[in-house]
């Protein structure tokens, strides 16, 4: 069993398209489990366990227009993509290639 310690993650600072939130409440699954233990064999420690977040937002970075500092926000796991390649059809794939995630 991996050992689960309380950290304090920085950043750094915000860019102009960045969003800082507090996390109040975040999911923790089975991905996360298979990550903190090595099991798919990609791990890169420190690791931070957890998504499916809840949180306020603290700052946004000035091209930012949808999120107001104050406001409650949700968070999945994929946070960002091109937003301009398809899948193919019938490929299988379910996440475009350049997926970034949380």
């Amino acid at each position: 069993m991996a050992c689960v310690t309380l950290s304090v993650l920085y950043c750094g600072e915000n860019g102009d398209e960045d969003v800082t939130v507090k996390i109040l409440y975040c999911g923790v699954c089975h991905s996360d489990d298979y990550i903190a233990k090595i099991e798919w064999g990609f791990t890169r420690y420190p690791v931070v366990p957890g998504h499916e977040i809840v949180g306020t937002v603290m700052k946004v970075g000035s091209n930012v227009k949808k999120f107001k500092v104050g406001e409650r926000v949700g968070v999945g796991v994929i946070v960002g993509s091109c937003k301009n390649c398809e899948l193919p059809a019938g490929s299988g794939k379910l996440l475009p290639p350049d997926s970034i995630y949380l």
